[in-house]
């Protein structure tokens, strides 16, 4: 036998499985914001490790520690659904989380 499920029912499903938040401008610039911070945190790492003022394991561990949350940022903005007029700021978000986690993968390399 068939069980039919309502429309309401059907709809609230279809909103909870559609994917990620909304995201308007003023959130966009507060995720660009983060990602600049964790960036500039990676390039004060970088000039940690060349000027030898850090140990291999402290130096190892930050930079785990930024891919992980540059890793979140890319995946949260992945699942984000543009606000109507923040489609381009999105995806500009969306490139610099990329950009971001490229350049903390370079520098986990070079610290290896």
């Amino acid at each position: 036998m068939r069980q039919w499920v309502s429309a309401p029912a059907a709809l609230l499903l279809l909103v909870a499985c559609s994917g990620g938040s909304v995201v308007k401008h003023e959130e966009l610039a507060s995720e660009m914001k983060q990602i600049r911070s964790l960036d500039a945190e990676g390039a004060l790492l970088w000039e940690i490790v060349l000027s030898r003022h850090s140990t291999h394991a402290f130096a190892r561990g930050e930079a785990s520690y930024l891919h992980e949350a540059a890793k979140e940022h890319q995946r949260k903005l992945a699942r984000a659904r543009a606000a109507q007029g923040a489609e381009r700021e999105l995806e500009r978000t969306r490139a610099a989380a990329l950009g971001l986690i490229e350049r903390i993968i370079a520098l986990r390399l070079q610290i290896q």
